[in-house]
């Protein structure tokens, strides 16, 4: 598929939006911390980009089935093992009490139904206070499914290029997708997109390791960061802002050069 241009929504007019596709997400999260065992990395709760539907699908659940979260729509699905949704709640006029005993009720076949526990990264929204889901945003849900593809697919080509398992998982803690890229001798780099956060109302792409060599090469696309975290970071203003045909080069490489210093300057060849 190809680059979908960003910036018809200008990007930090997407937090509302993202906030609600967070609080979605947690609930198919709150389903995997229930009925599947921790795996290290906390990959039993990573989540994969399902560019087709736009809709983020959870990790397979004992029986072959599955939840997903709509991103154009406001909606949580439970899926069958071959993909179809059985079962669909609109979230519009709900709050997260509604939508987790949905989730406590259609609990698949065989599987206990305990009371599901939330997260402890989800943004500060009315969400957490018995707040209700909005009416969807068309423009704004669009504009989120084209930042979440178009990184989705760049990322998982980076990690394609340079040998690491392709595909790129989708965190619901943070609501951040990446790809983590071996060291060799140097450290492990994980390249990805946020959509939001404390620190940015708006989504931006980051690289980042353990630690920062002591010298660092100018980016021509971003700066690093040495804040509350170590890498570097391409604000999505900035991205958005460029003509359409610059942006997916802007955006790969930014990734390619944070990356390349990372582990170039750590000893990597």
């Amino acid at each position: 598929m190809p680059w979908q241009p960003l910036g018809a929504v200008p990007p930090a007019e997407l937090a509302t939006t993202r906030a609600e596709v967070h609080y979605a997400a947690e609930v198919v999260a709150a389903g995997s911390r229930a009925w599947l065992p921790p795996r290290p990395g906390w990959s039993h709760l990573a989540m994969h980009w399902d560019g087709q539907r736009a809709v983020f699908l959870g990790p397979r659940l004992p029986g072959g089935g599955r939840f997903a979260v709509g991103v154009l729509a406001a909606t949580v699905s439970r899926l069958d093992r071959g993909g179809q949704a059985i079962d669909t709640l609109d979230l519009a006029g709900r709050t997260m009490d509604e939508a987790l005993g949905w989730l406590r009720r259609t609990a698949p076949i065989g599987l206990a139904a305990p009371t599901p526990r939330l997260g402890q990264h989800l943004p500060q929204s009315a969400h957490a206070e018995g707040g209700t889901f909005g009416e969807a945003d068309p423009a704004a849900r669009a504009e989120l499914a084209r930042w979440i593809g178009d990184l989705d697919l760049l990322l998982a080509e980076l990690a394609r290029a340079r040998g690491a398992p392709a595909g790129t998982s989708w965190w619901p803690h943070h609501l951040d997708g990446a790809v983590r890229l071996s060291g060799g001798h140097g450290p492990d780099v994980s390249g990805g997109l946020s959509l939001g956060d404390r620190q940015s109302l708006a989504p931006y792409l980051y690289v980042t390791a353990a630690a920062l060599p002591d010298s660092l090469p100018p980016l021509r696309h971003g700066e690093w960061h040495t804040g509350s975290w170590q890498g570097a970071w391409l604000p999505g203003e900035r991205l958005a802002a460029l003509p359409p045909t610059e942006q997916p080069g802007a955006a790969r490489t930014f990734l390619e050069e944070a990356i390349d210093a990372l582990q170039r300057d750590a000893g990597r060849p």
